[in-house]
């Protein structure tokens, strides 16, 4: 079903499953079934493309926040999910680059790097895109640390009154950053198609 179901979160959890390590017992038989899911999945470019094309479920918004990210000319407590417009388009996206490629490296920065040494993406892109990868990890801590201390259950909502100019102007960066690799994805799958 992961392989050929239309449900967009059975690639999702093959691309899950394809990460996985195995911690105990026979680790021949999660090698085995990866391989063999991997052949069947690497098999196929439009396969790759599904997978690929998640990282365009979440999308900036067209108002709001967005367009007040340099300032903000509200009060009222706008939010922003920063795993779905910051982190998980990098992750998803180096990870289903990395399936296409084969590679074996686990870690998303590992494997931007890894990408670019085989020339699959430009070096610059890489470097920025670890950069913001970093950024948007920090920026994630210091929120969940911030959500802790007020007695807040910790999560990926970001308020963004609570971000200085600084931070605006980093996230804004960052944002830019994310959006020419998505392109990069979807130029590389032809998602427009």
């Amino acid at each position: 079903q992961w392989l050929f179901d239309a449900d967009p979160e059975g690639k999702m959890n093959l691309a899950i499953f394809l990460d996985a390590r195995a911690i105990a017992g026979d680790a021949s038989l999660l090698a085995n079934a990866s391989e063999h899911a991997l052949n069947l999945a690497t098999g196929s470019l439009s396969y790759m493309a599904r997978m690929a094309s998640a990282i365009q479920q979440f999308s900036e918004p067209a108002s709001g926040w967005w367009g007040r990210i340099t300032k903000l000319q509200s009060s009222e407590p706008d939010t922003f999910d920063l795993k779905k417009i910051g982190t998980f388009p990098i992750v998803h996206g180096a990870r289903a680059l990395a399936l296409e490629h084969r590679l074996e490296t686990l870690g998303t920065a590992e494997r931007l790097q890894a990408l670019a040494n085989l020339q699959a993406l430009p070096a610059p892109l890489v470097r920025d895109l670890i950069e913001t990868l970093h950024l948007l990890m920090a920026l994630k801590l210091r929120n969940n640390l911030r959500q802790r201390s007020l007695g807040q259950p910790a999560n990926n909502l970001v308020q963004l009154s609570s971000l200085g100019t600084l931070d605006r102007d980093m996230l804004k960066d960052a944002l830019s950053i994310i959006k020419q690799f998505k392109q990069h994805v979807r130029l590389h799958y032809r998602l427009e198609a």
